[in-house]
């Protein structure tokens, strides 16, 4: 316990030097728009913020935030004058998320201590927090504690962070098909278990929305889901600065001013992006699927035992969903460095982290210009090269999934499951 003390310390420590030497960073109209919410929230009350205030745009989860912030503020002027202070909340799971993906290497707890400043000191990592001032660390770390605990057959928690990470950010939504893929094997196994989880879960969408359904002047469900599906197409462009194979393939091209409705080769922009992502998805997660099925049929759990192949299935999600589609922002790329460092941990491979945390940075830089280099100019700030480093992410990725999936072992525990009497004994019936 002492151990556990001495490291919880030195954590607390790191947080606040961080927090002390980036006081007042952050793009500031990312920034106006916290502290426009926290203000009108703290005017007329958490249940009135989606109709009192008109640039309220996201989903629920950090409006809770932002009213805890207003009344430890106490004023208006306080909340403006502190509002870069806000960061201290993404931050806190930033750390979270190092902690529980050192959790992970099996080792002792100063191992675990050093791997997770692996993170804790990657410029990929905290750039969005610190830097940028935004919360995508948020909706990550929440998602990364749904697929812990549904490897550990926890469910029920499982579900109840994932709804918890798709009303902090809606993005969450794209790692939905691999979560599926976890949870399916353990509800067909267990009814109890799938009427539970989807019971709990519903019940917390519920408490969630509750206050701004029924505890304000109006009912704003209607606002609500208006902010959750008209987040695609808010901005029908190309790419909004994220450096992806749009670059590769248009580079003359200004991305941020053109439509990704325009036709290229019979189809819009934004359906090949869609249609190529999906096909990537689909490649990404096939060993995934296929240990899914293998758990169905065996009535086992080998995903629990494949921790490495989940981590990198996961990772590798973010990273072809701003590759490929239209409309990508800079900042999307973020929830893959997590999930990538939590696969580097266990498997002690550094390579995809280092890259993808490199690309990511280079990619955050040359938008926001936080450290006032001299010349961006140079080749490791340009587009293309940022989309050549992501290319190879996901060419070296998908190469280490089919390496690492035992295709061939569960298509023979798949051959024995069809063998047994069990399986005999169904069919004759």
């Amino acid at each position: 316990m002492k151990l556990k003390i001495k490291y919880l310390l030195v954590y607390a420590l790191l947080f606040i030097v961080v927090m002390l030497f980036v006081p007042k960073s952050g793009y500031e109209p990312d920034i106006y728009l916290w502290t426009d919410w926290a203000i009108g929230i703290f005017n007329y009350g958490l249940s009135n913020v989606y109709h009192r205030v008109s640039s309220n745009d996201y989903t629920p989860l950090y409006h809770y935030v932002l009213f805890v912030y207003g009344k430890v503020a106490g004023s208006i002027d306080n909340i403006y004058h502190h509002r870069h202070w806000l960061k201290a909340v993404a931050l806190l799971f930033d750390f979270i998320g190092a902690i529980l993906a050192a959790s992970l290497a099996g080792v002792n707890y100063h191992q675990r201590f050093l791997l997770s400043l692996l993170l804790l000191f990657n410029l990929g990592y905290l750039y969005n927090t610190l830097a940028w001032g935004q919360i995508d660390s948020i909706f990550t770390c929440l998602t990364f504690v749904a697929m812990l605990l549904a490897i550990r057959q926890q469910l029920v928690g499982s579900l109840c962070f994932y709804v918890l990470a798709c009303n902090a950010k809606p993005q969450a939504i794209i790692f939905l098909p691999a979560l599926l893929m976890l949870w399916v094997p353990q509800w067909i196994d267990s009814r109890r278990t799938f009427v539970l989880s989807l019971a709990v879960a519903a019940f917390l969408q519920v408490l969630l929305v509750a206050p701004f359904v029924w505890g304000g002047d109006q009912n704003d469900l209607g606002r609500i889901l208006k902010v959750v599906f008209g987040a695609v197409d808010r901005y029908p462009k190309i790419s909004m600065n994220a450096f992806n194979m749009w670059f590769l393939l248009l580079p003359h091209q200004e991305l941020s001013a053109m439509s990704d409705n325009d036709i290229f080769f019979v189809l819009t922009y934004k359906q090949w992006g869609l249609l190529l992502f999906i096909a990537a998805s689909i490649i990404v997660l096939f060993p995934l699927f296929i240990a899914m099925l293998t758990s169905i049929l065996t009535k086992r759990f080998p995903i629990k035992g494949q921790v490495p192949l989940v981590l990198l299935s996961f990772g590798l999600i973010p990273v072809v969903f701003s590759y490929f589609n239209t409309q990508m922002h800079e900042r999307y790329w973020h929830a893959s460095i997590l999930f990538l460092g939590a696969y580097t941990f266990v498997a002690r491979d550094y390579v995809l982290l280092v890259l993808t945390s490199f690309a990511y940075f280079l990619n955050m830089e040359v938008i926001l210009r936080f450290l006032s280099l001299k010349s961006y100019g140079f080749i490791l700030f340009q587009p293309r090269f940022g989309a050549v480093l992501f290319s190879v992410v996901i060419l070296l990725g998908a190469w280490k999934i089919y390496q690492r999936s035992n295709l061939k072992k569960q298509w023979i525990l798949i051959r024995e499951y069809h063998k047994s009497p069990e399986y005999n004994g169904l069919s004759d019936a």
